[in-house]
């Protein structure tokens, strides 16, 4: 099996290691499934024409040549701190840009006469229709968090509200396509992966939170990374010198 990589805010273990449908699949996925993503790249991954963006088809992933492109992000959304407070702030925010939309997009439809500046009404309309689809899918999103994370385990609870990162090998012999994105060697894993054909990195001290949810799955901390020859986590690269913190 070839292997690839995937980073990760601990955000995402509350799906991959939950009891209904575990393992690791792309936004489009959790949503057809009736979850939520508290975690990933929820602004251009779901933003696109027709099905939305690559993350509402495919799990995105690097070779293990790229693997510091994995790291990188991880370290991102090992940051990103959720609140029930900033969701409900983010909602009052859609709901209050929604009709400015609508009304950009009433303007912009094509008018008799007109066929030139017609052109651009209709550019600058599908730009704005994108920005609906966009804002309506984020609102939904948004307001089944609202509903979910109440009715979570504490230790799902603490792993979103309190998040490091979290790196996935990904063990897989399927199909993958080029995704067009700043790491030219990022490709798309259209169907979800089972726990079996998973290994989870994540910080030593963050190893026994991991173990709570009792999953038959692979877990090593960031030092396996560099014991493996992936990383270096004692060289000078600014990627591997942010890492070694979560030694």
């Amino acid at each position: 099996m070839a292997v690839y990589f995937h980073g990760s805010g601990s955000a995402s273990l509350a799906g991959v290691l939950s009891d209904e449908m575990p393992g690791l699949m792309c936004t489009g996925e959790l949503l057809k499934r009736g979850r939520v993503p508290y975690c990933g790249e929820l602004k251009y991954g779901i933003k696109g024409y027709g099905k939305g963006g690559i993350n509402m088809i495919f799990l995105s992933v690097v070779p293990e040549i790229a693997i510091k492109g994995a790291v990188k992000y991880a370290l991102s959304e090992g940051k990103k701190i959720f609140s029930l407070e900033m969701c409900s702030e983010t909602i009052q925010k859609i709901t209050q840009i929604i009709p400015t939309i609508e009304r950009k997009i009433a303007e912009n439809k094509p008018r008799k006469h007109q066929e030139e500046k017609n052109k651009v009404r209709e550019y600058y309309s599908q730009l704005y229709e994108l920005d609906l689809v966009y804002f309506k899918l984020m609102s939904t999103i948004i307001e089944k968090q609202l509903q979910q994370y109440p009715l979570l385990e504490p230790k799902s609870q603490e792993i979103i509200s309190h998040p490091f990162p979290v790196i996935y090998k990904i063990y897989y012999e399927g199909e993958v396509v080029p995704i067009n994105s700043d790491c030219s060697l990022e490709r798309g894993i259209a169907e979800p992966i089972g726990l079996e054909n998973i290994e989870i990195f994540a910080p030593s001290n963050k190893l026994d939170i991991v173990y709570l949810f009792g999953k038959n799955v692979r877990v090593s901390s960031f030092l396996d990374l560099s014991y493996l020859g992936y990383i270096s986590l004692d060289n000078k690269n600014s990627i591997d010198q942010l890492l070694s913190k979560y030694r």
